[in-house]
């Protein structure tokens, strides 16, 4: 019976969401913690939903007249609209009846007491989808009585939002009378973008030109940009909107707001649809701060239907002698879309066009599309290696950075396939820099198996070579702890100098990343064979731990054996000297003469040299070991005669300096 009365599938669609709404219910209460906002819609939806199931009992078995269950004494809704479902041509009734009725009623108003009346109904009711019928509602009534219909909006309190429906409908029946009521609304700064957002949505481009003409703004609600509706208007009349936006553009001046300018972009979008060479010509016709956005608008739309050709002319701009600022900005705000456009259609002649012109801006983008064809199965890695191989020598940021990409959106399976075939390649500086490229991108989120990447596919002697390169990047921070712990031993070393190779900056003791706190590293660069290897990351560590935590980086020194004692002790104290030299003075005043005491006065010397040449002078005068006095004081001198020549010479011919040293040093001042 349901069935033939077109109701069995609203209940089994109202029962089955009720479901869903007692399950978040329970869900809700029983977990706590899961999107308790969206679990509280659904309860509302639920309230909603009840209603509608206990007016199709009441409609149909009651014969209740409840508005969207029965109308005019027929059994059935009376619409003639069908959506597809499944595949299935269905009546919208079956889908939502309670919508449909009031949709039909709307419908067959005919007077302006019958519209104030269901917009009353409509705002006591609880109906879902309400404020879509409201809008539809007061669609209908701007095309009958708009000026009733604007009457009574502004004294309703309620419905404001609906203003502009009103007054796009009044702009086709009366565009005199419908200005001044826009102008005379109480609100015109919000209320006249929002009416244009309105009058796009329509199918009368003249209404819209007449509007904007009116207005002098092409304006939209924040967040709103209605592209497509801007484009078919501009396809209707072309010439018309162009006539608009050059007037509204001589009314701005100079200073073209943002909106005019989109406006513009759009415009040349359009005339490039209407043919590239005659739109480029156009765009280049305009005065020159107008031609930028016309010709940026025409590109971007190129780019998009041939970026082949458009390689090509941006090549035979660039050879120009003085190309204009048209073109220099044209060809940099497409650079991105182009990398894009071009890498899928062709990634050879993306990368030559790329490394000719020096995008390294873009590398990215390249990478991140050529691994995803290389997932995909359309490029072999081979041939990838091969075209990078062939790039300019001087662009290996741009042959790493391609790299990294290529396994971004996959997996780690992904990079190890890549990196097995270019582990085979021969000894290159371009197979160093594709195999950082791989490492690096692995490393981020996967440090463990980028660790194990390295040893099992690269020989000793290309390790190091290939972890220094990964650490270049400014971004190695985020490469820190996980992965460079679990580096072989034999890298390790070279990671961590490598990792400090750029200190703080002078007075931002919060210039590092808690990912890279030196304790972390500490430990266990004992283990490191190589004494050049851990000499260089022990100073490294050592200069950056004396600028964020002194006392830790000194309690680590301390504690290490020999000359690695001496070293650390030294570059603690050079790290330390550039954030705070009088705090390394009075921990001087702790230390009794000896290895230790100089090593720091050398630190001292070494971090405030240059800040303080004759204070630090006088130090270095108190170290004991000869050579290291020797070396601190042609420190000094060299950054002392570089600011105060005058200054220099007397220090070195002053008292507290013997004369062979005194001599060995006048070479510093000659030099």
């Amino acid at each position: 019976m349901w069935a033939s009365m077109g109701h069995e599938s609203s209940l089994g669609l109202s029962i089955g969401r009720l479901q869903r709404g007692w399950a978040g219910v329970y869900k809700l209460f029983t977990e706590g913690k899961l999107q308790w906002r969206r679990e509280l819609v659904r309860m509302v939806e639920m309230k909603v939903l009840l209603r509608s199931v206990l007016g199709f009992f009441l409609g149909t078995f009651v014969g209740w007249d409840r508005p969207g269950m029965r109308t005019e004494g027929q059994g059935e809704i009376a619409s003639s609209k069908r959506k597809v479902v499944d595949g299935q041509e269905r009546n919208v009734a079956e889908l939502d009846p309670v919508f449909e009725g009031w949709g039909e009623r709307i419908r067959r108003i005919g007077t302006g007491e019958e519209f104030k009346k269901i917009f009353g109904e409509l705002g006591n009711s609880e109906v879902a989808r309400k404020l879509e019928l409201q809008e539809m509602l007061v669609r209908r009534w701007a095309e009958v009585y708009p000026e009733e219909a604007l009457a009574f909006l502004g004294t309703a309190n309620a419905g404001w939002e609906l203003l502009p429906v009103v007054f796009s409908k009044w702009m086709e029946l009366d565009a005199e009378k419908a200005m001044i009521a826009i102008r005379e609304s109480g609100n015109l700064k919000k209320m006249k973008p929002m009416v244009l957002e309105e009058l796009l949505k329509g199918d009368k481009p003249q209404v819209t030109l007449d509007y904007l003409r009116r207005t002098k703004s092409f304006e939209l609600p924040w967040g709103v940009k209605r592209t497509e509706e801007w484009l078919s208007l501009m396809r209707a009349r072309t010439n018309d909107v162009e006539e608009v936006i050059m007037e509204q553009i001589a009314e701005e001046g100079k200073s073209m707001e943002y909106r005019t300018r989109e406006v513009l972009k759009l415009l040349g979008a359009v005339k490039m649809e209407e043919g590239a060479d005659a739109a480029v010509k156009w765009a280049e016709s305009l005065d020159k701060g107008v031609a930028r956005y016309a010709l940026e608008g025409v590109m971007e739309a190129w780019v998009k239907i041939d970026p082949k050709a458009v390689v090509v002319v941006l090549d035979e701009w660039a050879a120009l002698e003085k190309p204009s600022q048209a073109m220099i900005y044209a060809t940099n705000s497409v650079s991105r879309l182009l990398a894009r456009e071009l890498t899928l259609v062709d990634f050879s002649a993306a990368l030559s066009w790329f490394d000719r012109r020096g995008s390294v801006y873009v590398a990215g983008t390249v990478g991140q599309i050529i691994g995803k064809r290389m997932r995909d199965g359309e490029l072999s890695p081979t041939a990838v290696f091969d075209e990078i191989a062939r790039l300019k020598s001087g662009h290996e940021l741009l042959r790493k950075r391609v790299m990294e990409a290529i396994w971004e959106g996959g997996s780690a399976e992904d990079v190890v396939k890549i990196a097995e075939v270019i582990s085979g390649k021969e000894e290159s500086r371009t197979k160093i820099l594709a195999m950082a490229g791989l490492l690096r991108g692995l490393a981020v989120k996967q440090p463990l198996e980028a660790a194990k990447m390295i040893e099992r596919l690269l020989p000793g002697e290309e390790r190091s070579a290939i972890v220094r390169e990964v650490f270049k990047d400014h971004r190695k921070n985020s490469l820190a702890k996980d992965f460079v712990q679990a580096l072989p031993i034999e890298e390790y070393g070279t990671a961590v100098a490598a990792l400090y190779e750029k200190e703080p900056k002078a007075g931002d003791v919060w210039g590092y990343s808690p990912e890279v706190y030196p304790g972390k590293f500490a430990a266990r660069l004992s283990e490191v064979s190589d004494d050049g290897e851990r000499a260089r990351a022990m100073g490294r560590l050592g200069s950056y731990w004396g600028q964020i935590d002194p006392i830790g980086a000194l309690k680590w020194a301390r504690d290490l054996p020999g000359e690695d004692q001496v070293m650390a002790m030294k570059e603690v104290s050079r790290g330390w000297s550039k954030q705070d030299p009088v705090a390394v003075t009075r921990y001087l005043g702790e230390l009794s003469e000896g290895g230790i005491r100089d090593s720091v006065i050398s630190g001292l010397v070494a971090g405030a040299g240059e800040l303080d040449p004759a204070s630090t002078w006088e130090w270095g005068g108190m170290i004991g070991d000869e050579d290291l006095r020797r070396e601190a004081r042609e420190s000094v001198l060299g950054w002392w005669a570089e600011v105060d020549p005058e200054g220099a010479i007397r220090a070195l011919e002053g008292d507290g300096i013997s004369n062979p040293e005194r001599e060995a040093l006048r070479a510093v001042l000659v030099k």
